[in-house]
């Protein structure tokens, strides 16, 4: 039996039970298509979110970078600080200020280095300074009124620790205005409201719909979601207008019903029709590359066109950003003054140019490939060792002192510090920084038999 003449039996005989079936499945595609707008909504706040905590914990990770420089808590090499830091603002376009444990500034990229400044500002709600030092980890704070700009910024806080202790602090200055640039960009679908808040609740960004109301708590908006960022103390609201809700349910509602009446009403007369229609619907399934057809297509098949493209954006959106985020970190490792490699299973995999100069090479690869105990005097191998186990076992290292051998032959000290950088189906990656201190400890020796010989005098 074909399925035209199945299709006309079936309603010459069972009108009755597909309206009832009918009524179901319009009562079902309702209540589908709330669950589907409430997945959309969730989908997009978690995104931003996401979005905004690999944001953060990007220019976190720079900054402790900054905070381990060699020159930071030498008095007389803040000049060489304050370049480097210049590096930091290039890459994310936010000034980094030194602070003592008292909140005085030591130095900050937005003024030129020696001028004159003011005490950090006092912040309402939560303070990045507060709860780095009452915790000795990385943080992030709300919102305050820059004393210097006058503009409301927001601020990343990470120790400097030397010797397991907090010596100063190393700050990143942001302005609402990059958040809302930011989020000015991001793919917001019409109807939806989506804003970034503090911890106070104070709008840090904002996002409306063209024509969308001013007014602060949203009114006439309704369904909506909070997200709470993992990085900072703040969440991510999302507010869909209660028009754009309904509208959709109420159009839904009102066309499943017009068409259950009206197939009720015309059945009988178009059963051979309907079948036919059902069967080249049903046909044209298997064929998705055929030529479309002059008729409307069907909105259920439409509507997950849609959710595939907007997803296949999102996507799309999130890489670029994660791409973009990775080449400033790769920039700024790049240009940096310190040496900077990380190796897994004792092997090298990359060096950045100040690294492989350290080591006494001309290009990567007289580096990359290697172990790094080639490079580290037989004295410190056992040192070595026990640092890598520390850090393969989920503990932390200290600023450690050791001796290298350059490819050359030639030995320098260096001061090392290690980090675990990832951790996928390869094993974990450690990268490890260095600073070449021969020429101070030189410095210090000379100093030290001088003054021995004057005591002999």
């Amino acid at each position: 039996m074909t399925l035209k003449s199945f299709q006309t039996r079936l309603i010459l005989i069972c009108v009755l039970p597909l309206v009832i079936l009918a009524a179901y499945l319009s009562f079902d595609r309702v209540r589908s298509l709330q669950d589907q707008r409430a997945q959309e909504a969730a989908n997009l706040v978690r995104n931003y979110a996401a979005s905004l905590d690999r944001l953060l914990n990007a220019r976190i990770a720079a900054l402790q970078m900054l905070a381990a420089s060699s020159s930071l808590t030498d008095a007389h090499r803040l000049g060489e600080f304050y370049q480097e830091s210049q590096a930091f603002l290039k890459n994310f376009g936010s000034h980094v200020l030194l602070a003592d444990l008292s909140s005085h500034m030591i130095l900050n990229t937005r003024l030129p280095y020696g001028a004159p400044l003011p005490d950090l500002p006092r912040v309402k709600g939560h303070s990045s300074v507060a709860a780095v030092l009452a915790t000795g980890k990385p943080a992030v704070g709300d919102t305050f009124m820059g004393p210097i700009n006058k503009a409301p910024l927001v601020s990343l806080a990470v120790p400097v620790k030397r010797n397991g202790r907090i010596s100063r602090l190393l700050l990143s200055i942001m302005e609402t205005r990059q958040f809302q640039e930011r989020l000015d960009e991001f793919s917001l679908p019409a109807g939806f409201a989506i804003t970034l808040l503090d911890g106070t609740g104070a709008v840090i960004a904002r996002r409306l719909p063209p024509g969308g109301t001013s007014d602060p708590n949203l009114d006439g908006y309704s369904g909506r979601i909070v997200i709470k960022s993992a990085v900072a103390p703040w969440s991510v609201q999302l507010a869909v207008h209660r028009d754009t809700y309904r509208l959709p349910l109420y159009t839904a509602s009102a066309a499943l019903a017009a068409a259950l009446l009206g197939a009720t009403l015309i059945s009988v007369l178009v059963g051979m029709l309907a079948g036919r229609e059902l069967a080249g619907s049903v046909a044209s399934l298997t064929e998705p590359a055929a030529s479309p057809s002059l008729r409307p297509p069907i909105a259920e098949i439409e509507t997950v066109r849609r959710v595939l493209v907007k997803a296949t954006t999102a996507r799309a959106e999130e890489e670029a950003i994660r791409r973009a985020s990775d080449e400033r970190y790769r920039s700024l490792v790049e240009s940096a003054p310190a040496a900077i490699f990380i190796h897994r299973d004792d092997r090298i995999e990359y060096a950045n140019p100040a690294a492989i100069r350290l080591f006494g090479g001309d290009d990567a690869g007289e580096v990359v490939g290697r172990s790094p105990y080639a490079f580290v005097h037989p004295a410190y191998h056992d040192v070595m060792a026990e640092r890598i186990g520390t850090l393969l076992h989920g503990g932390s290292t200290t600023l450690t002192e050791m001796r290298i051998i350059q490819a050359g032959g030639g030995e320098r000290i260096v001061e090392v510090i290690g980090t675990t950088c990832g951790d996928d189906q390869l094993g974990t990656a450690i990268q490890v920084m260095m600073c070449d201190i021969t020429e101070r400890k030189r410095a210090e020796e000379d100093r030290a038999r001088l003054e021995s010989r004057l005591r002999q005098i």
